[in-house]
């Protein structure tokens, strides 16, 4: 066997039982949380989708997302769902992008659906 093989076959999780209840309760709080912003379609979502497009959000270049999401945030106050000082905005815009291409696609299937004899 490879040392990384080996090296996985022994490796011990050295997590306690509350931590990994924890980590587990996280990873579901955020799957359903996304799950359910991408059904709903909130024009702001949970800030925990935030925080998951956050990293995607800040790489991608040569649009403005900034821009996009501080108007957002700016728009909804200092108390509003996108909070300040945690470099959300980036996602923001993102979520402002992904949200208006997925109503355009159900207005469409639905234009698609009335139109049919």
């Amino acid at each position: 066997m490879t040392d990384l093989v080996e090296e996985a076959f022994s490796y011990e999780n050295t997590l306690s039982i509350e931590q990994l209840r924890t980590e587990v309760r996280r990873g579901w709080d955020e799957s359903h949380t996304l799950n359910r912003a991408l059904v709903d379609l909130p024009e702001i979502p949970d800030v925990i989708v935030l925080g998951m497009l956050t990293n995607a959000a800040m790489n991608i270049r040569g649009i403005d997302l900034w821009g996009r999401g501080k108007r957002m945030q700016d728009g909804q106050g200092y108390n509003g769902p996108i909070p300040y000082k945690c470099e959300y905005e980036h996602a923001a815009g993102l979520w402002e992008i992904i949200r208006d291409a997925l109503l355009a696609e159900k207005a469409a299937a639905i234009r698609a659906l009335a139109d049919k004899p």
